[in-house]
């Protein structure tokens, strides 16, 4: 028998990388759970090391912190399917 599931929504605190806003980005994910390093990398990209190994944020892509404090990471294509703008 087939199971339908939905995604609980949740409100996230979300920044987009321009490549001029790395403060706001610092500043997201400084006390976000498992991230342990962030850091710039030729002005153009933003490497963070957190519990689950390293991502690297390009221009454009998104950080996310959600309410239960977890970081998460997205390409804009991926973060336009599963966010929306809230109120």
């Amino acid at each position: 028998m087939p199971f339908n599931f939905q995604k609980h929504p949740f409100r996230a605190a979300c920044r987009r990388w321009t490549g001029e806003n790395f403060a706001e980005i610092f500043e997201l994910l400084e006390k976000t759970l498992h991230v342990q390093n962030i850091e710039l990398f030729r002005g153009e990209f933003i490497v963070i090391r957190h519990s689950r190994g390293i991502h690297t944020l390009k221009i454009g892509d998104w950080a996310i912190k959600g309410e239960d404090g977890a970081a998460r990471f997205y390409t804009p294509e991926k973060f336009a399917l599963i966010y929306e703008a809230a109120q």
